[in-house]
């Protein structure tokens, strides 16, 4: 049965309430329990147990993201607890993958001996939808419900997050060779957490590949978290070229999403190593590929007869 949609979910909670939530609220914990009526219930008694939520409550939404309720625990730990010792761990491994899963991901993460092991998970997770096959992908799954997920997820402690999230960054990076860049966004998340142990450098290289992706795909959002993080990574470093390179992208992506003026900075920056270094394309590139750029401003005017002299 599929989930209630967000105006029925809406109604479930005033039922539960006796008020009807704000529609922002009623949306989120849409968004949340994929309107699984059971999850809604145990959210709602979540909710009210400081009172209830009315439409003049300013309810938190964001901590609606983070952190479960112990009822919806609790049911979810019932769902897992008849799973082996072996399915539990390997689930937990695909929970740090992502809500969409392959089985040839899983193959690359556990010993080559256990690798048969796989499909008695499957015939043991399946039948009780904790995950389900994705139509028209052989070898793809997906979790059935996204806090079954989050839930294998916040089970482990950080010693355990960070130690999985290596072993899935270079067995991931080993498996998709050659088409590693391919798979820029899935790698820069795992090497990123993995960070304590590995370093930085292939957080900042795949996050920079992502970024650059992201706005080829006009993705400006995305494509600024991507920079930022490449750019916190480097915060301590001097402005070289992967610097550079990771300025212009945030400068670009920002420019287009919400911090304009922090966007313009990065652009300056960048303007300037690539002037001083004799990359005069890529000086002008910066200057004029602001998305604010005014060729009147005085400013911008002489940077770019600086750059094309």
């Amino acid at each position: 049965m599929r989930g209630l949609d967000a105006s029925d979910v809406g109604e479930l909670l005033e039922a539960y309430w006796g008020a009807r939530p704000l529609e922002k609220l009623s949306s989120a914990i849409h968004t949340q329990t994929e309107g699984n009526p059971l999850f809604v219930g145990k959210m709602a008694r979540f909710l009210a147990q400081d009172g209830v939520p009315t439409a003049t409550d300013n309810v938190d939404i964001e901590s609606l993201d983070t952190g479960l309720p112990e009822g919806i625990r609790e049911v979810i730990a019932r769902r897992l607890s008849p799973l082996s010792l072996y399915a539990n761990d390997v689930l937990t491994i695909a929970a740090l993958i992502g809500r969409d899963f392959g089985f040839a991901q899983l193959a690359a993460l556990v010993p080559e001996d256990s690798a048969q092991d796989l499909l008695g998970v499957l015939n043991e997770a399946i039948p009780s939808r904790i995950i389900e096959e994705i139509p028209g992908a052989t070898g793809q799954f997906r979790f059935s419900h996204a806090l079954i997920q989050q839930t294998l997820r916040e089970n482990l402690d950080v010693g355990e997050r960070i130690n999985l999230h290596t072993r899935i960054a270079e067995g991931l990076e080993a498996l998709y060779g050659d088409e590693a860049e391919d798979h820029a966004a899935e790698l820069a998340l795992h090497f990123g957490e993995a960070v304590m142990v590995l370093g930085a450098e292939k957080a900042i290289h795949y996050s920079l590949l992502a970024g650059e992706r992201s706005l080829e795909e006009l993705a400006f959002e995305t494509a600024s978290g991507h920079f930022d993080w490449a750019l916190q990574a480097q915060a301590d470093s001097p402005i070289d070229e992967k610097k550079a390179r990771t300025l212009y992208g945030y400068g670009i992506s920002q420019g287009f999403d919400a911090e304009m003026g922090k966007g313009l900075v990065a652009l300056d920056q960048a303007f300037d190593f690539y002037f001083q270094n004799g990359d005069y394309v890529r000086a002008v590139e910066a200057v004029s590929n602001a998305p604010t750029v005014d060729p009147e401003n005085p400013e911008n005017a002489r940077r770019l007869r600086q750059a094309s002299r």
